[in-house]
């Protein structure tokens, strides 16, 4: 009977409901150290887009091997295209998410894009300011293959990395295999 229970404990603490009701609300990521999959990111940052035309764009900086976008989230008070005194607006660019196993740098580039777009609906004077004079740039999550695969490397096998164990290629570790002069 034990053995029953074990493996209905098992199974049930293995279920997850499926996501394909993009309202289900997802705990505080703060609060509740929840980091992003691929799939909620993706619903977090289309939602700003919806919600907030008037200073998020959602663009897509290209495609990873297993074919998810790699979005990038542009904040900025589109209303002007330049500062108020007329002069260029300066661009900032923030990624996250280079190791997909390393969830840190993926959860701040995300609070850094929802403190700006909280903050403007606020009407925080700082970060008014900052959007009228600048447009921030922020890929959330650069290897959303290794996020998903709890892996630091992405799912590029042509010029990967070899485990030494099985002779294995098992991807490209984005910090270390970028092309060097």
């Amino acid at each position: 009977m034990r053995a029953i229970a074990l493996v209905v404990i098992l199974l049930l603490a293995g279920f997850t409901p499926a996501m394909g009701n993009s309202t289900a609300q997802q705990p505080d990521i703060v609060q509740e150290q929840w980091y992003h999959s691929y799939l909620t990111l993706t619903l977090d940052v289309q939602a700003w887009a919806e919600d907030y035309p008037e200073i998020v764009i959602l663009t897509v900086a290209g495609q990873t091997e297993l074919g998810k976008n790699l979005w990038v989230v542009q904040i900025s008070d589109w209303t002007q295209d330049t500062k108020p005194n007329g002069t260029q607006k300066e661009i900032v660019y923030i990624d996250g998410g280079h190791h997909g196993n390393e969830y840190l740098g993926t959860a701040l580039a995300y609070l850094s894009a929802k403190w700006y777009i909280n903050e403007w609906n606020a009407g925080n004077e700082e970060a008014i300011r900052v959007l009228q004079n600048s447009e921030i740039h922020i890929l959330v999550m650069l290897n959303p293959d290794g996020n998903d695969f709890d892996t630091r490397w992405n799912q590029n096998h042509t010029g990967g990395l070899t485990d030494p164990a099985t002779g294995e290629v098992i991807g490209v570790d984005l910090n270390r295999n970028y092309a060097h002069q």
